[in-house]
Parts: structure tokens; sequence; C-alpha cells
């Protein structure tokens, strides 16, 4: 009885916590390089994908030293993830799927002493809202024509999770995101309404923010990010973001979606690609087209 009086005790305390931190966590709108924060559950298809790469080892096995990685993703369906191909290429350790972990249903960087105690009190009680969402990466599929010489062509890969997401069970905080129509040449246009998300640098050359921000994204034509990016090509490519300064996606956001408002709700239309080295604030950015992918995606899927 003293046991069962223990947890009901922790229980309260830690859903009153909750529910009080939940509490105005959407007013505060901190601003980023052109950015603002925004509620968990807002974007329930974002993925936070960390990397753990040991770099010393003891006895060659305990590892003693290491350092994180961290790209974004994004959820089209109950067991797969779109990210970009440069996330597991640039380390050669990175290609390991058993280095990488997905993060869904969470707006933090890293989880905190509150998420840790609802993901206990959640998987004693089932409630599965209260869980925290870590889940192993169990395969990466790198586009076979990525070219990491060529300022990354076909920068896309797939990424399989070791177990299924219960998104059908939790649609408020985890979901897929409804992938384009590839017969549809009109989305996204230069009038779409387009946003990128993720947990990418405040500034140039800081590290990832500990929030997830989301950042307005207006379509541009292709020969503006080909002018600013020494006329590469923009082919099965999308040229999306600001020339004027103080507005952009940074290092960390590689691999997050765009997604573009359309009148059934939000659907992906791309992937962060690429973006200027020392001034990503002054720049557009370049992203993968999805739609010129889903062949390729379906594909892979259906072979597993």
């Amino acid at each position: 009885m003293v046991k069962c009086l223990t947890f009901f005790s922790l229980l309260a305390i830690v859903l009153a916590w909750h529910l009080q931190g939940a509490h105005g966590r959407g007013e505060r709108h901190k601003r980023t390089i052109g950015g603002s924060s925004f509620s968990r559950g807002q974007f329930p298809f974002l993925v936070l994908l960390r990397a753990t790469i040991v770099t010393r080892r003891v006895l060659g096995f305990l590892p003693i030293n290491h350092y994180h990685m961290y790209c974004g993703g994004v959820l089209i369906d109950d067991q797969w993830l779109l990210s970009a191909a440069h996330c597991f290429s640039d380390v050669r350790a990175a290609r390991r799927a058993s280095n990488w972990e997905a993060r869904m249903g969470t707006v933090r960087l890293r989880a905190g002493i509150r998420e840790r105690l609802l993901d206990l009190v959640g998987r004693v009680t089932r409630i599965q809202d209260l869980r925290l969402w870590e889940v192993d990466v169990d395969r990466i599929v790198i586009h076979p024509e990525y070219n990491t010489t060529g300022l990354l062509t076909n920068d896309i890969a797939l990424v399989k999770l070791s177990r299924r997401i219960p998104n059908r069970s939790l649609p408020y905080l985890i979901s897929a995101v409804p992938l384009p129509s590839e017969t549809d040449n009109s989305f996204p246009n230069l009038r779409s309404e387009c946003i990128t998300m993720g947990w990418g640098c405040t500034a140039s050359g800081r590290g990832p923010s500990r929030q997830a921000r989301r950042i307005q994204m207006p379509i541009r034509p292709s020969s503006t990010c080909a002018y600013h990016y020494g006329n590469i090509s923009m082919n099965r490519r999308l040229c999306a973001g600001h020339t004027d300064g103080g507005i952009g996606v940074c290092q960390g956001d590689s691999g997050s979606p765009l997604v573009c408002r359309t009148t059934e709700g939000y659907k992906l239309a791309g992937l962060v690609s690429l973006t200027s080295r020392h001034r990503p604030e002054s720049f557009p950015a370049v992203f993968v087209s999805v739609k010129e992918y889903l062949p390729w995606i379906r594909q892979v899927i259906d072979e597993e």
C-alpha cells in the first residue's frame, strides 16, 4: 500500500507539472534566424535524428568519449522517414544505422527531467501521449545517385525505424505528413505558403537550437538559387527563402521538411539540402523536391 501511494503521489505531481508546463508553451516566440518557437504537436510529422559517434574506447569496446550529430527528418508512414543523404555520408560512422535514433512528438533537442518522468509515468499507466518516443534506426537507404562531389545532387535518404509508431492513436502528437502528387505540376508554386522547421543553429557558427523553430520560406524561381550558388543545376530541386538578411535555415536543419499549405492542409514539398556556409541568413536555401522522388520512395518501401 505504501508503494502504491508513493507512485500515485508521484503521478499527481508529474501530471500537475506536465499541465503547468503545457500552459503557455505556445505563447513564447523566441526569435532565431527569423524563426519562432512552436508547441509540441503542432507539426506532428517533424522528427529529430540524433547520432552518437564514439571517438574513444577502453579495451576496444567500452566507449568513454563521444559526440552527437543532429539532423531533421519527416515521418511519411508509421515506420519510414525522409531526410537528407548528406546527414549520413559526411562522417563514416554516420553511415551505420545503429548509431542513430529518432525522436518524435517533441520540440526539445534533449529530453529533460520532466520529459523523462512523464515517460516513466506513461509507460506504467499506458498513457501514450506522456511517452517519450525515442526509437532506434534499423536501416538507412541513401539514393543510389547521390553525389557528394556535385553540390549534393539527389540529396535524399529513407530511414527505417526499428519498430512501428502508433501514429494512428496519437495523431495530435505523431502523424505522417501527406506526400505531394506526382502529377501536380502546380505544387508548390510562387504563391504557395510554405514553412520549414527544425533544430538548426540560431545564428551562423553556433550549435543547434535547444528547441525547434519554424520559418516562413517563400518559394523562389529556380534561377534565384542558381545565381546565388554559382549556376548549380536546380534539376529535381526547389528554391525557397529570403535574400534580405536575418532569415534562413542553418546548420542542423539538414533533412528538415519544407511543407506548403493546400486546401487539405500542409503537404510535403521538400527537404533542406544546402545553404550558404557563412551567411545562411542572407541566402535562399536549396531543397530536394520530394515530388521528383516518389517512384524511388515507393520502390524502396514496397521492397521491404
